[in-house]
């Protein structure tokens, strides 16, 4: 997650030729279901704090999903814990930020200028009316996002747009809650709607997934380190 990031304006200019396409239509809110989903406006957030160090064996090696496991073991278990823990120490780099255009790839500092403005307006809170600032900064955000990769195997972003259609928000959910679902030439990511009803169908242009050391034979990607749960239960 911390790969250098690339931005290639494109637009009628000499440089470069190609034109980009906005969406129709403004998407003004999130619509991605994460961990704050169910909880309706003035609920109370149940906590989830609490972890269940008596659960057995049999039922960790039962667990369906590779996920699943990863995440019990991530918490209840000392080794595994430990190894997540030192993958994201060694991870924890500093980001960098380039554009280019995309025709010549000659290096466009007025893009580097704006990129670095939406990433400095992502973390800073501009309205003091509205109120406590559920904002993440970028590093917390990285830091979740690399989490979510070696617990699941791949990890999910959605970028919410304001009314002027610049960035305002990034909310990262889980991997591992994303069906795939056949369309013509490819497949959009599908997720279980938490208050019940139809699933959410997350076909829109601010839906970012990426997956991690996929298997061309598989549709879904795989834990990085689950291979190693076997060993693990050994120990045990």
């Amino acid at each position: 997650m911390a790969e250098p990031t690339s931005v290639r304006p494109q637009g009628p200019d000499s440089r470069g030729t190609d034109s980009v396409v906005l969406p129709r239509r403004q998407v003004g809110k999130a619509r991605a279901q994460t961990a704050y989903s169910q909880a309706l406006p003035g609920d109370q957030i149940r906590r989830d704090d609490t972890i269940n160090l008596n659960r057995s064996i049999r039922d960790a090696r039962n667990s369906a999903a590779a996920a699943t496991k990863m995440r019990g073991l991530y918490e209840t278990d000392g080794i595994v814990s430990t190894a997540i823990t030192n993958y994201l120490a060694m991870m924890a780099t500093k980001f960098r930020l380039r554009a280019y255009w995309t025709a010549s790839e000659e290096f466009s500092r007025e893009a580097v200028v704006a990129s670095e403005a939406v990433l400095a307006s992502l973390a800073t809170d501009w309205d003091y009316t509205k109120g406590y600032s559920d904002k993440r900064g970028l590093e917390g955000l990285i830091e979740t996002m690399r989490l979510e990769v070696l617990l699941t195997g791949g990890v999910g972003l959605e970028l919410v747009l304001d009314q002027y259609r610049l960035p305002r928000d990034m909310h990262v959910f889980p991997y591992d809650s994303v069906t795939w679902v056949a369309k013509t030439g490819k497949k959009v990511p599908t997720q279980k709607n938490a208050q019940g009803g139809d699933d959410v169908v997350l076909d829109l242009p601010t839906i970012f997934i990426a997956e991690s050391l996929k298997s061309a034979q598989r549709k879904y990607a795989l834990p990085l380190m689950h291979s190693g749960l076997n060993r693990v239960f050994h120990y045990d």
